[in-house]
């Protein structure tokens, strides 16, 4: 055991970790309208478990009380795919020279990778994180030959 620990060790130090790619996103929420709903009536309206209710929600409280009138509930989530990776060469995004070459700003690198501080935005020098959930973004050539009018297509 001790010896493949340290084989997958090395190896993903040698490879390049990549951090946790971009954060889930709300597709789908439950609106309380009216008094009398709670986090089980949520549940059994929607079939979505009161423990995925919790871990969704950080600020639900789920204590058999009504829920209040105008909450907005988190019922369904979708997690983008990272289309392209870039290896941190800075200790900060601030410093990192791939949110310049990738033209995002630091709220998007954040929302991209679920690992990164908002406040302090530091990386693992060397560890691969996402900067792009667009397939174009990501394949400008191969894009442009499916869509040759989009505007970096002239650049080509």
């Amino acid at each position: 055991m001790f010896v493949s620990s340290v084989f997958v060790t090395v190896l993903a130090a040698a490879l390049g970790a990549l951090a946790d790619g971009p954060r889930e996103q709300c597709v789908g929420t439950w609106n309380v309208q009216q008094s009398g709903q709670t986090c089980e009536t949520v549940s059994d309206g929607t079939g979505v478990t009161i423990s995925w209710l919790l871990a969704h929600n950080p600020d639900l409280v789920c204590d058999g009380s009504d829920l209040p009138i105008g909450k907005r509930i988190c019922i369904s989530t979708y997690t983008p795919t990272c289309e392209a990776w870039e290896t941190a060469t800075q200790p900060t995004c601030a410093t990192d020279p791939m949110l310049v070459k990738w033209n995002i700003t630091k709220d998007t690198f954040v929302e991209l990778n679920d690992n990164v501080d908002a406040t302090s935005c530091a990386l693992v020098l060397g560890q691969q994180y996402c900067v792009t959930t667009d397939w174009c973004a990501a394949n400008k050539v191969e894009c442009c030959k499916w869509f040759p009018n989009e505007a970096f297509c002239a650049d080509l």
